[in-house]
């Protein structure tokens, strides 16, 4: 088992949102968490990705307790993750984010997000990233000049590009004119 989900409870102000929850997702499967909006599926994704903290329970993935751990823990750990309300740096390029997100080394991100000459191997990933997934600008592009479609789907690819084990996809096409 990748991800086990056991007896997770969580609450907000006293209103209850996670109640004994129990999820288990397997090496190379494809899940679904499905509900109704307000059943608790971003909080729970939330949880699992480090962002929000368990009143109680576990969260074991890849053999690790990982509930609790701060965010950049569970992506180091290989869970890479959409967001339902896009998180992208406004004043960065397309092909900045996607060269950002492709590795986890602080050194790898100074050398490819501010020096001068980057790498050639993750600008021509990114590109092709932009091209797979419909991204109809050029990598020079600023996220502030996308639509809200085109920023979804960077974020998209940038969860897509991001080294992982487990991908957990919010809402990912909420907003896009497919």
């Amino acid at each position: 088992m990748l991800l086990r989900v056991d007896s997770v409870f969580k609450a907000f102000d006293g209103v209850q949102v996670l109640i004994d929850c129990h999820l288990g997702v397997e090496r190379g499967s494809v899940t679904a968490l499905i509900g109704p909006n307000g059943a608790g599926k971003t909080t729970l994704f939330d949880i699992i990705t480090g962002f929000v903290a368990p009143d109680r329970g576990r969260i074991v993935f890849d053999g690790a307790d990982i509930a609790g751990k701060a965010p950049c823990a569970a992506a180091r750990a290989g869970i890479s993750r959409t967001f339902q309300a896009v998180r992208l740096f406004r004043h960065l390029t397309v092909e900045d984010h996607l060269v950002m997100a492709q590795s986890d080394d602080d050194d790898d991100l100074w050398t490819n997000l501010f020096r001068a000459r980057r790498e050639d191997a993750p600008i021509r990933r990114a590109r092709r990233m932009l091209e797979r997934f419909g991204v109809e600008k050029e990598g020079a592009t600023r996220v502030a000049e996308l639509s809200y479609g085109q920023r979804k789907l960077l974020s998209l690819a940038m969860a897509v590009i991001r080294p992982h084990r487990l991908l957990m996809l919010d809402e990912p096409v909420a907003g896009v004119g497919l």
